[in-house]
């Protein structure tokens, strides 16, 4: 078995109503590897129907820095999907 094959497993927190949405602060997510952040994407909207809509106006972070859809997530990485922030 090549290293390709062993499920690349990565963290994924949820703040404000995502957690709220989510009804848990986190999930862990198994993925084939290589793989991106759009595929973790695509993993969370098959999971979670909710994110669905949402997620196009959600920033996610990876490793604590925000990234595109193309980033490399790498074994034991942690995602953070934040929802938009409103204030006054």
């Amino acid at each position: 078995m090549d290293a390709t094959d062993d499920p690349l497993r990565v963290e994924v927190l949820f703040f404000a109503l995502a957690h709220e949405l989510a009804g848990t602060p986190r999930t862990t997510l198994e993925l084939r590897r290589p793989a991106t952040v759009g595929d973790v994407d695509a993993a969370l909207r098959a999971r979670y129907a909710w994110l669905g809509a949402r997620l196009a106006t959600y920033r996610i972070a990876l490793d604590e820095e925000f990234v595109g859809a193309d980033a490399v997530v790498g074994h034991g990485a942690v995602l953070a999907i934040i929802p938009p922030v409103s204030g006054g």
